[in-house]
C-alpha cells in the first residue's frame, strides 16, 4: 500500500491505496493501541486522506501522551496543529504549544515554536504572531528565508484586516451577514432521493433562509446558491443533480419571498466541497446540504466579493498584486484594488502562484 505515515515525501491519495492501508492501520491500533508511530500515522490517515475529525483529534492527542522523545512530541504537536487547520478549529492548538513549549529544547522547541506562528497567523491572531516571531528571532536557528516569509504574511495579513475593516464599514449589511452566519448561511434541505424536488419539510427552513436575503441592505446584493451532495454516486450524477436542487432553491425563493430572479445566481458542486466524513451517514447528511453567500453588490458591480476576506491561508504572487485565499471557495484578488477578479470551486489546503504571478 502507498498509504505512509505524515513524515514520509509519499504522499499518494487513491481510495484503494486508503481503503488497503486502512486495515492495516486499524490492525495496528488493535494490536498497539498506544504505540506512538501507529496514533500519529492514524491522525494523519484522518485528517489528510479521509477526514473525520472526532478520530483525527483523537489520535492526535494521544500521540501526543506517547511521544517517547522531544523530536517526536514536536512531530505529534506539528500533525495536531495540521488538523486543527485543516478543520479550522485553529485555537485548540493553543493549549498544546503552551503546555509544551516551556518543556522543550534545542530543535525541538525551534520546530513547535515555529508551527505556533503558523497556527497563529492561520488563525489571523496577528497581535500574538508577531509576539512569537519576536521570540523566534530572539531564540535563533530560524532561517532569514522563514523569518522574511512569515513578517511578510504578517505583514500583508494586517494590511489585508485593515482592508477589511473599510470594506465593512461601507458595507454594512455583509459585516451583520458574517456576524450571522460567517462566509455563508448552510442550509439542510430535505429532496427525494435522486432528484430536485423539495419535501414539504424543507419549506420552513427556505422561509427562514429567505427572511436573511430580505434583511436590510440586501436588496443591494446578488446571492449565489450553492448545490452540495455526498460522495454516493458519480460525479456525471451528482454535478447536474446539486445545481438542480439550487436552482429548485433559487425558484422556492422567488415564487414564495419574492425575490428578484436576477438577484439569485446558482451552482453545483456536487461532492467536491465536503463538510464531514463520507463513511457514515451522519457525514454524509451534513453533506447534502444548500450554501448561500453574498456574491456581488448591484451598485458597484466592478467588485465581486463574499464579504469574507480571509487572509488565514493567503498567498501572494511575486509582485504582491494577486492573492488566492479562502477554501470554500478559493478566491483570486487583485489586492491593489480589493476586487475578487476570480473563484475556484475547490480550494483545498495548498495553493502556489506560478513565478510570472499569472
Amino acid at each position: 500500500s502507498t498509504l505512509t505515515g505524515p513524515q514520509s515525501g509519499r504522499r499518494t491519495r487513491t481510495t484503494s491505496d486508503f481503503a488497503a492501508g486502512l486495515e492495516i492501520l486499524e490492525k495496528g491500533l488493535r494490536d498497539f493501541p498506544n504505540n506512538y508511530h501507529v496514533l500519529l500515522a492514524a491522525s494523519w490517515a484522518w485528517t489528510d486522506f479521509e477526514l473525520d475529525p472526532e478520530k483525527a483529534e483523537a489520535y492526535g492527542k494521544r500521540a501526543l501522551e506517547n511521544a517517547p522523545t522531544q523530536t517526536q512530541l514536536a512531530e505529534a504537536i506539528k500533525q495536531y496543529s495540521t488538523f486543527t487547520e485543516r478543520t479550522a478549529v485553529f485555537d485548540r492548538a493553543v493549549p498544546v504549544f503552551e503546555r509544551h513549549l516551556p518543556q522543550t529544547q534545542g530543535t525541538p522547541y525551534r520546530n513547535i515554536l515555529g508551527d505556533y506562528i503558523d497556527n497563529r497567523i492561520a488563525a489571523r491572531d496577528f497581535a500574538q504572531g508577531n509576539r512569537l516571531l519576536a521570540r523566534a528571532q530572539e531564540f535563533g536557528g530560524f532561517s532569514e528565508t522563514w523569518i522574511a516569509s512569515r513578517e511578510n504574511s504578517l505583514r500583508n495579513a494586517l494590511r489585508l484586516a485593515g482592508q477589511r475593516d473599510r470594506f465593512y464599514a461601507e458595507n454594512p449589511f455583509l459585516l451583520d451577514w458574517a456576524k450571522r452566519f460567517g462566509d455563508s448561511l448552510r442550509v439542510t434541505v430535505e429532496f427525494a432521493t435522486g432528484k430536485a424536488d423539495i419535501r414539504a419539510n424543507g419549506f420552513g427552513v427556505l422561509d427562514r433562509a429567505a427572511e436573511a436575503l430580505k434583511a436590510f441592505g440586501a436588496e443591494n446584493y446578488v446571492f449565489l446558491i450553492e448545490g452540495h451532495t455526498d460522495s454516493t454516486g458519480t460525479d456525471k450524477i451528482n454535478l447536474p443533480l446539486s445545481e438542480a436542487r439550487a436552482q429548485s432553491v433559487k425558484s422556492y425563493f422567488v415564487e414564495n419571498a419574492g425575490i428578484a430572479a436576477e438577484r439569485i445566481q446558482t451552482v453545483g458542486y456536487g461532492p467536491r466541497i465536503p463538510l464531514a466524513t463520507n463513511t457514515n451517514d451522519a457525514g454524509r447528511q451534513d453533506n447534502r446540504r444548500v450554501e448561500i453567500r453574498p456574491y456581488g453588490n448591484i451598485a458597484a458591480p466592478g467588485i465581486a466579493t463574499s464579504g469574507f476576506l480571509d487572509a488565514s491561508t493567503l498567498r501572494l504572487s511575486p509582485d504582491g498584486r494577486f492573492a488566492v485565499t479562502g477554501n470554500t471557495p478559493a478566491q483570486v484578488w487583485d489586492v491593489e484594488r480589493m476586487i475578487r477578479v476570480h473563484q475556484l470551486p475547490v480550494g483545498g489546503n495548498t495553493r502556489e502562484i506560478s513565478p510570472n504571478g499569472r
